[in-house]
């Protein structure tokens, strides 16, 4: 597994006059393989920690400052590590032909030329589109996906026709786009049939296709379109296929969150204590040996439910996220698209919480002893059932297109702490861009909407406006 390390190189005779060098990084994968490349970030050779890879942390610096620097530093690791990893011949990699792999993820536009000629193949230019793009791990993983799923549609097709078919930017049109909606909404049958098992050993997948929700289906169709109008800017395509095309939008409940209260009770509540009470046939479930890992992630839950952010983030944090009583931090979600910061003030629960862990081990970068965000989920499902919050709670079920009834504990994850973070301020101040100064909602966001209900407190407290 490649390493990234980020450095600065400086003569100790010239640490003093040298106001700002620049930020060196070095690739190790074992022992035989030390890349080296030199980027364009600048630092002040006194103000940068070599051990922390950073900014020191009693350096006087601008808030903004600090982050937008951070974030240059992750980005710039996560860019050179995807440079390392796709790269065909890694034992034959210099340090000189590894800087031509990174500049061409750094500047693709300079390559266009000679990338944007490869006889307009379909899946060329999608794999084009998406290093122009340069997306978030997570959001380049699913077009990836899509990527898989649109050849095997492409077999599905030559399959049916009995002759080849293949995408073609210039024959694509609507209905195309709504045969591809049928695949995808039909795909989980298809598989079964032998005449179909060929496109499965082609292009397997980890598990077989599913039945699909609507709301799956949905952002599915809403992702290729994306594709499409890239290449339709790139005229590749001359008209637009989706024109004609009725485009869903996803379908969500009424969103659920825990109250104040409820988070009261989950902070204080002894979990050894509670794992005693529990009948036996719920005991086997959650091992006793397992409560101090899960206090933790409590702890951790409860933090999340004070400053909103996504798993995404909370996973990255470290101490230099936390300047001035305040975390500080980039969303990674949305960072390929704008580089805001956000900034939420730390109450005292929050703060008690990171003094509590600071205690126990301050040589820790980490903010907080987070786990996978898998595990943290099952921790607080289990934390839920041991606190006891386990009421009923109705939700919109996208693969069925009904409702359902579930215990709250069943449903618990991480993004519950970021819709309690979310409802309950809303039902303090109702204010959607005040709160999303706070949660990264972009001012007029439509997602905003899925996060706060109207409930029946808050409907009570506007008729008693009418007395």
């Amino acid at each position: 597994m490649a390493s990234v390390k980020a450095f600065i190189r400086v003569s100790s005779s010239k640490k003093k006059i040298e106001k700002e060098v620049a930020v060196r990084f070095r690739v190790s994968d074992g022992r035989k393989i030390q890349l080296f490349y030199k980027s364009d970030i600048l630092v002040d050779p006194a103000v940068w920690d070599a051990k922390r890879e950073c900014i020191k942390a009693k350096v006087l610096f601008k808030t903004i400052d600090r982050v937008l620097f951070d974030e240059s530093i992750r980005r710039m690791k996560t860019t050179l590590e995807t440079a390392y990893q796709e790269a065909e011949n890694k034992d034959t990699l210099t340090s000189e032909s590894f800087e031509l792999l990174v500049d061409m993820k750094l500047h693709p536009e300079n390559y266009k030329a000679e990338m944007g000629t490869r006889d307009r193949d379909f899946f060329n230019q999608f794999e084009y589109f998406l290093e122009v793009k340069n997306y978030p791990e997570s959001d380049n993983k699913n077009y990836v996906t899509m990527i898989r799923m649109l050849k095997r549609f492409q077999l599905y097709k030559t399959i049916t026709n009995g002759a080849e078919w293949k995408f073609d930017f210039d024959t694509i049109n609507v209905e195309t786009i709504r045969e591809i909606e049928d695949f995808i909404r039909n795909e989980y049958k298809i598989v079964k049939h032998k005449v179909y098992k060929v496109i499965y050993q082609e292009i397997p997948e980890g598990r077989t296709p599913q039945l699909r929700g609507e709301n799956t289906i949905a952002k599915l169709m809403k992702r290729f379109r994306t594709f499409i109008k890239w290449a339709m800017k790139e005229q590749l395509i001359s008209s637009d296929p989706y024109a004609g095309y009725e485009q869903k939008s996803p379908v969500y409940g009424t969103p659920y969150y825990i109250t104040i209260e409820e988070r009261t009770k989950i902070y204080e509540t002894d979990l050894h204590d509670a794992w005693e009470k529990l009948p036996d046939d719920k005991k086997t479930s959650i091992k006793e040996s397992s409560i101090p890992q899960l206090e933790k992630q409590r702890d951790i839950f409860i933090f999340q439910c004070m400053i909103g952010c996504r798993v995404g983030d909370l996973i990255h944090f470290t101490k230099s996220n936390l300047i001035n009583g305040k975390i500080s931090y980039i969303p990674h979600k949305t960072s390929h698209d704008r580089l805001d910061s956000i900034e939420v003030p730390l109450n005292e629960t929050a703060k008690s919480i990171l003094k509590r862990y600071e205690a126990k081990n301050p040589t820790d970068q980490r903010l907080l002893p987070f786990i996978s965000a898998q595990k943290y989920n099952d921790s607080i499902k289990n934390i839920f059932l041991l606190c006891g919050i386990t009421r009923i709670v109705t939700v919109w079920n996208s693969t069925t297109g009904k409702e359902e009834q579930h215990p709250l504990n069943e449903l618990a994850s991480s993004h519950l702490a970021r819709r309690t973070f979310i409802g309950n301020l809303y039902k303090k101040v109702q204010d959607p861009n005040l709160i999303g100064k706070l949660s990264g909602h972009k001012e007029g966001s439509k997602a905003f909407l899925r996060y706060r209900a109207i409930d029946d407190e808050l409907k009570q407290n506007l008729v008693n406006m009418l007395e």
